[in-house]
């Protein structure tokens, strides 16, 4: 019942978009080229929790995953300057198969259980604008969805159980019910079948981790999400 994504795992520039990104290696290896350190930790959950994973590793700069077509956000500067023609070929090739192969993975999930949960894998920087952000992880969810809230707070339960010393977040940096993928897979599905939240890492921790401690996160992390899972689904009964 557990589906895992992540929309920015590598910073990735294909061949034909090269000339857009000349000289910008340093942009690109920034946290707005990619989530640094964030498909590492999902590929580790994924191979713990056994669940379908769909993800990313071209840059988000080329095209984000996690946004909307029509937001203004959706291509970057270095994009923007393509003729139409070429921006749909982008779309086409990146966007839309993302998206589509994320609900056919919800669509056959939903074929076999009454509620699946969308974990949406993301790290945050942690220092923007000169402001450094105090809390390790973040949950990203929407307060109107009732299941959602109470899956929330499921969660962060268990992981507090986990990591006693991290601070966890609710919808901040971001708001969870914002532009991206989670909400308008909420939109396309019943709030009664599905459950979109998004995490959210802090990429000082993990850049600070060796080998060891990034299996014993992502161990705690999938330990705890199913244990969440589980509790939603005897809740919901």
């Amino acid at each position: 019942m557990i589906l895992l994504t992540c929309e920015h795992g590598g910073n990735k520039i294909p061949v034909a978009y090269k000339n857009q990104f000349k000289n910008q290696e340093a942009v690109l290896a920034t946290h707005r080229g990619l989530d640094i350190g964030v498909l590492e930790i999902a590929m580790l959950m994924q191979k713990s929790l056994k669940a379908p994973f769909v993800y990313a590793t071209t840059s988000r700069l080329v095209v984000d995953l996690n946004r909307t077509l029509e937001n203004p956000t959706l291509f970057s500067e270095f994009m923007k300057a393509l003729s139409q023609a070429e921006l749909k070929k982008v779309l086409d090739k990146y966007y839309f198969s993302h998206w589509l192969n994320v609900r056919k993975n919800i669509k056959n999930l939903l074929k076999k259980n009454n509620c699946i949960v969308h974990i949406a894998v993301h790290s945050m920087t942690d220092n923007l604008n000169g402001k450094k952000r105090k809390m390790q992880l973040a949950l990203l969810y929407n307060p109107a969805f009732k299941k959602e809230v109470k899956f929330t707070s499921f969660w962060i339960k268990e992981l507090r159980k986990e990591f006693p010393k991290y601070t966890i977040a609710r919808n901040k940096p971001y708001r969870g019910d914002g532009d991206g993928l989670t909400c308008e897979m909420r939109k396309e599905n019943r709030p009664d079948n599905y459950i979109g939240v998004e995490i959210e890492l802090n990429q000082g921790l993990l850049q600070q981790m060796n080998v060891k401690e990034k299996k014993q996160l992502a161990a705690g992390l999938s330990r705890s999400l199913k244990k969440a899972s589980n509790a939603i689904y005897f809740y919901a009964k």
